[in-house]
Order: C-alpha cells, then sequence, then structure tokens
C-alpha cells in the first residue's frame, strides 16, 4: 500500500495521467458535460422558484419540468459540443521535439491543404498546435496542445500561417522510416524488372548477332557466286556454241537411226560409237573441232598405260553418249541383257 501511494506522489504518475486524459480528449468532453449540467441546475432553480411563488399549479409545473428540461438538455447538450469543438479546448502538455506541418507536409510530396488534411486523416496523425511560433523547421522542449478539427480548414489556415501547427518529430521519423521503406522496395522492384529487361535485350541482342552473322556468310558465298557467275554463264554458252558443230552429225545421225531401228534389238553403247565413227567419214572438215569438243573436260590418260583400251579418236562417252541414248528414247538399250549384233 505504501508503495503504491508512493507512486501516486511521484511527478512521473500524475505526468503519465495527464498525457493520458489528453490521448482520451477526457477534457474535451468534461467541459461539454460540465456545461450541460449546469443549464440543467439553472433550469431546475427556475422551475422550483415557480412552484414556490405559486404561480403556477404542481401539474403544470411538473409536466413544464419534463419537457422543458427534456429540450433544454438536448439543446444545450449539442451547442456545448459544437461550441466546445469549435473553440478547441485542450490540455497543454510538453513535447520532446516537433517539426513545422508545412515542412513535413511538403518532404512527403503534398503541397495542397485538401491532400495534406486527407493523408492525415487516412494515416491518423495527431496534429498539435505549438504555443509559440516555430521559426526553423524544428522546435525542441515545445508547450504545445492537440489538434482535432480537421474540418476547420480556416482555423488549420491560420494556425499554419502563423507557422505553430506541427507533429511529432517521433511520428515524423516513423513517417520518413516508412517511406524510405517503401522506396527501397520500389526501387528494388524497378531494378529487379530493370535486370530482367536487360537479360531479354541481351538474348535479342545475341540472337541478332548471330542472324548477321550468318547473312554475312551467306552474303558472302552470294558475291563469289556473283563473281564467277558471268564466267560460268559464258563457259556454258561458249560450251553451247561449241556443241551445235557436233550436232551437224549427231542430228542426221539420230533421225537414221530411229529409221534403221528396232525396239526388240535396241542399241548399245558400242553400237552408237561405231555409227558415230562411220558417220564422221562424211564430215572430214569437222573432224579435229568435234574431236576438240569431245575431250574437252575429260582426263589426258597415259599413252604408257597397259590397261588403257584404245577407244575410237571421236570417243561419246560422258556428255556426248548421254545425248544421242536421250535422242534415242526407247532405242537405246537400258539394261544389262544381251544384244544381239547387228
Amino acid at each position: 500500500m505504501r508503495k503504491y501511494i508512493r507512486r501516486i506522489a511521484t511527478p512521473e504518475f500524475w505526468f503519465n495521467f495527464k498525457q493520458l486524459l489528453i490521448q482520451k480528449d477526457i477534457p474535451q468532453a468534461l467541459f461539454s458535460i460540465g456545461i450541460t449540467m449546469v443549464c440543467f441546475l439553472v433550469g431546475s432553480a427556475a422551475l422550483q422558484w415557480l412552484y414556490a411563488s405559486k404561480i403556477a399549479t404542481q401539474p403544470l409545473i411538473i409536466i413544464s419540468s419534463i419537457v422543458f428540461t427534456s429540450l433544454m438538455v438536448t439543446a444545450i447538450a449539442f451547442w456545448v459540443m459544437k461550441a466546445s469543438f469549435k473553440f478547441h479546448i485542450a490540455i497543454s502538455e510538453q513535447l520532446d521535439k516537433v517539426v513545422d506541418f508545412s515542412y513535413a507536409m511538403k518532404t512527403l510530396g503534398l503541397f495542397k491543404l485538401d491532400e495534406q488534411l486527407t493523408y492525415i486523416a487516412k494515416q491518423k496523425i495527431q496534429l498539435y498546435v505549438s504555443k509559440q511560433q516555430i521559426t526553423n523547421t524544428y522546435l525542441e522542449d515545445a508547450i504545445v496542445k492537440r489538434y482535432t478539427l480537421l474540418r476547420d480548414k480556416e482555423k488549420i489556415k491560420y494556425y499554419k500561417g502563423d507557422d505553430r501547427l506541427c507533429i511529432s518529430a517521433a511520428t515524423y521519423d516513423q513517417i520518413m522510416q516508412a517511406r524510405a521503406k517503401e522506396i527501397s522496395s520500389l526501387e528494388s522492384a524497378a531494378v529487379a524488372q530493370k535486370e530482367e529487361e536487360i537479360k531479354s535485350l541481351a538474348e535479342t541482342l545475341a540472337s541478332t548477332v548471330a542472324k548477321v552473322e550468318s547473312l554475312q556468310k551467306e552474303n558472302a558465298e552470294l558475291r563469289n557466286i556473283c563473281k564467277t557467275q558471268p564466267g560460268r554463264e559464258r563457259a556454258i554458252a561458249n560450251s553451247s556454241i561449241r556443241r551445235v558443230v557436233f550436232w551437224r552429225v549427231a542430228g542426221p545421225l539420230l533421225n537414221t537411226l530411229h529409221e534403221q531401228g528396232n525396239r526388240n534389238r535396241p542399241y548399245t553403247r558400242s553400237d552408237i560409237q561405231a555409227a558415230f565413227d562411220k558417220a564422221m567419214e562424211d564430215f572430214p572438215a569437222l573432224k579435229e573441232e568435234i574431236k576438240q569438243i569431245l575431250l574437252a573436260g575429260k582426263k589426258v590418260k597415259d599413252d604408257n598405260d597397259k590397261n588403257t583400251t584404245p577407244k575410237s579418236d571421236f570417243d561419246l562417252t560422258g556428255w556426248a553418249m548421254d545425248a544421242m541414248r536421250e535422242g534415242l528414247g526407247d532405242l537405246a538399250k537400258r539394261d544389262a541383257g544381251a544384244v544381239k549384233k547387228r
């Protein structure tokens, strides 16, 4: 018991008790109830005086007293509550450090009053009115009163203009720490997103580089083809022109072979070679030229090679024989079966 009494007697207990009353808005409620009780007592005294003076009868006074008391209590209660809110009745308290309201809101990116009040109401931030002006951003050991009338914008503008509206430095620090964490998380998310974009771009770039290298390789091959194409075309053209001489002999020969041919006894390669050698006897002026045409592109064999079988001077092996066989069609031998000599 003595310990409890000693605890109550300490200044810290009464300071904490005072802070509790302020936080619960007890002074505002006590003021409203007190004014209402005064009005009720005055009304009751007036009715008792009327009854004692015999100005009114007892039943009438009782009924009037009930009605009057009910109306007065209701009206006065609402009026007193409204008046008490308007005049902002609060007990002064001391805070270690406060921050100017305008500065705090600007650092949060809020410049319009409506936005500031909406943020204050949403975050449930307690506003204070300092007893002295806050000439700098901060004020230490400030004597302040709690301010809860957020709807009274004119009064708020007045306190802002007078540099007295403020918030607790501890609350401001908590807000800034929460804002820093939010910004940090947003930055981390943005960095992660950028890293994903960079990775995607790197993959796209690598794919593009590979395609470019492939296209460059194809382009180089096409350039080589384009460089050699005119030569090949000229070679083909020259070859076709030179082979006209060959067809001066081969053309009539094919007609003769078609006339004399028999599908039951198709021409062999030896038959075609022999017929061509015989036909060349009718064109002595073309022998040397045709011989050179037929030898073009063939490997020259060594004369000392014993395995080399002697052939005609007008060897048709290669494109010439293929052309003759194609011209004969079904009259040229296609299988490996033996055929009787003509």
